[in-house]
């Protein structure tokens, strides 16, 4: 395939794609209700985040080899750091005023301060960006996506494998030795190690999992295995949290996990038909995946003090954990959408311009 050929196939819609990210985002809304069984949460938290890097790393055009630092900085900043800032902004305020009562969260003793230190540092856990964690992601996918920028100019595939093979050493292991309760790097640039070798991996991926040959021969035998090495590296591993680090007991446990849980849900995405839930949801996540924290606070109040529902009876349930991932999603593809059509440049969009989620 060509380069001119493979761009083109990358600024229009791919449905199975559009599929993976509905996986993606309805597993990481699911974890964060905090109430779904543990089995589940493990094999959800082996996969999520590396996929989200690895997609971004997909939609990288060959053209990136022909750009200027400056002008691919600024983009980049307009794409991820301003829809960084708006949903700080709306997070810190419904926080401020509504959740942080709900959760009986103690008042910083300067709101100013505490606001604009966490959004400067940009990392979360272990009280960063406690008005809303998820916001990491948005800082941390900008330093990524610089890192990357430099890592494609390399010689060759050859000294790019070599580097990000040192790059998940450091990345994986720089963790095991560094206390992050008292020292993170900012703007999540010890977690970006790690996150740019997925996101190199789904920009070398890109060629055969758009390749129709591949998925011919290779898909079902692909199902199988990669399923198989998914459950059993998942549970060697145990749990882990990109967001603060944690990827696990076993370097090699953790990148097995995350590689053969991102093809093995790939593969699945394939054998659904283009759907328009899917569709809604998977090219929606750049607004479902930092709001719906804020939404859970409100769906426990209504069902303790309005459905008088027992606190008990929905700390750990997954009745509960699936109907407040369906509520969220009902409720920001819309808000997306409205975002979207009146209000882009509150996501970093141009008005009147197509814009592809990367």
């Amino acid at each position: 395939m060509s380069s001119r050929a493979e761009e083109k196939s990358i600024t229009t819609r791919i449905p199975w794609v559009d599929n993976l990210r509905a996986f993606g985002i309805l597993s990481i809304v699911l974890v964060h209700t905090g109430r779904i069984d543990g089995r589940l949460d493990l094999y959800a938290t082996s996969f999520f985040m590396p996929l989200f890097f690895f997609l971004s790393g997909f939609f990288v055009k060959e053209s990136i080899r022909e750009e200027k630092f400056i002008p691919f900085a600024k983009i980049k900043a307009q794409r991820l750091l301003i829809p960084y800032l708006t949903f700080s902004f709306i997070s810190y305020v419904l926080w401020f005023f509504l959740i942080r009562k709900f959760k009986e969260e103690p008042l910083p003793s300067d709101p100013i301060v505490h606001f604009f230190s966490n959004i400067m540092y940009g990392v979360g856990g272990y009280g960063w960006l406690n008005f809303n964690i998820t916001l990491w992601f948005f800082p941390c996918l900008f330093v990524t996506e610089l890192i990357f920028f430099f890592l494609i100019r390399l010689p060759s595939r050859k000294s790019l494998g070599v580097i990000l093979f040192v790059l998940s050493i450091i990345g994986y292991f720089f963790f095991q030795v560094i206390d992050i309760e008292k020292f993170r790097l900012p703007f999540g640039v010890d977690v970006a190690l790690t996150a740019v070798v997925f996101y190199a991996i789904g920009y070398l991926a890109r060629p055969y999992l758009l390749n129709e040959d591949f998925k011919m021969w290779y898909q079902w035998p692909l199902v199988l295995l990669a399923m198989l090495d998914y459950i059993l590296f998942s549970n060697l591993n145990k749990e882990s949290a990109f967001v603060i680090g944690n990827f696990g007991k076993n370097y090699f446990y953790f990148y097995l996990a995350s590689l053969s849980g991102i093809l093995f849900w790939a593969q699945i995405s394939r054998l659904i038909k283009p759907n328009k839930v899917f569709s809604e949801i998977g090219k929606n996540t750049l607004v479902i995946f930092p709001l719906h924290l804020l939404l859970f606070p409100f769906f426990t109040g209504a069902l303790i003090y309005v459905f008088k529902v027992s606190k008990t009876s929905i700390e750990h349930s997954n009745i509960v954990a699936l109907a407040y991932t369906i509520a969220s999603v009902l409720i920001l593809v819309p808000v997306a959408w409205i975002l979207n059509r009146y209000m882009p440049f509150l996501l970093g969009r141009k008005p009147n311009r197509k814009n592809i989620v990367q």
